[in-house]
């Protein structure tokens, strides 16, 4: 399933210009080239029905859109990766290499991951409120900028603005009231490309890292920034963590929402929970 958009539109034209390659390694395949107005999770959804394997050709968008369509169902999720982040696709080994990655989809070794979702929207990496949600809103908006570049200068700019929100969080466990200037829940340990949000995430241990950033200044929320940038994690004594399998958050005013660096809908609750062993994907590890 290719989703000609991602990559700044270049995923489709070098689909294309792989098909031999692709069938060269996979064998007989059908490739589906999705228009503006089709929706990726209902067809994926509706072609498990006739195939085995679909592979998600694109971005983590593309990724989630069509994992969103496998969840609870006897097919596998292959993933190409060819957007601009690629952050759930490291968590199965993948680079850009193409042929290494049709390698991978050949020999088809399969694990079994978890799902999240938040309201009525599955996710599968990260989900994030306030800066995070921020930064990729005005990401997403950058559409000459490519690659990690564009989540630097959204960053940049969401820095400008960016301020701190009353948090009210209920869980199973436990209930907490809080200050905080981001909210992540974590499946996965990158985001943004590059940034290593949640290291000791794992997706297939049927619990969501969260991780809120106290707030903090502008100056010494800019280090952190650039820490994240470089390669780094967090400081400790900036953040609060918590392992949950389920949640609702309300939030004192409307805040910016990102899946798998897809922009949600704009909102003061949210209602979190994670699937146990609901997705297979091949992985290379």
């Amino acid at each position: 399933m290719v989703n000609p958009k991602a990559n700044s539109g270049k995923t489709g034209s070098f689909i294309k210009n792989n098909e031999d390659l692709i069938t060269r390694y996979l064998g007989e395949v059908e490739f589906c080239y999705l228009s503006e107005d089709e929706s990726l999770s209902e067809i994926a959804s509706s072609k498990t029905q006739e195939f085995n394997c679909i592979v998600a050709c694109g971005g983590d968008g593309t990724a989630r859109n069509v994992a969103s369509g496998l969840v609870h169902s006897q097919s596998v999720l292959g993933l190409l990766p060819l957007g601009s982040g690629n952050d759930f696709a490291k968590m199965f080994g993948l680079s850009s290499d193409l042929e290494l990655n049709l390698k991978v989809l050949k020999a088809q070794k399969v694990i079994q991951i978890d799902a999240a979702k938040v309201n009525d929207e599955y996710f599968f990496n990260t989900l994030g409120l306030g800066f995070d949600g921020q930064t990729n809103y005005y990401a997403s908006r950058f559409k000459n900028v490519k690659g990690n570049l564009k989540y630097v200068l959204a960053g940049l700019k969401t820095l400008i603005k960016a301020k701190s929100f009353r948090v009210t969080l209920k869980s199973e466990h436990f209930t907490r009231n809080f200050e905080s200037m981001m909210l992540v829940f974590a499946n996965g340990k990158w985001e943004g490309g590059k940034y290593f949000i949640s290291p000791f995430s794992q997706n297939d241990d049927g619990k969501l890292e969260l991780i809120s950033i106290k707030p903090i200044n502008i100056i010494s929320l800019a280090y952190e920034f650039i820490r994240l940038s470089s390669g780094s994690t967090l400081r400790k004594q900036i953040i609060e963590q918590h392992y949950i399998t389920d949640c609702e958050i309300s939030i004192d005013e409307r805040v910016h929402v990102h899946a798998d660096g897809e922009i949600l809908k704009q909102d003061t609750k949210f209602e979190i929970r994670i699937i146990p062993g609901s997705l297979q994907v091949i992985t290379a590890e």
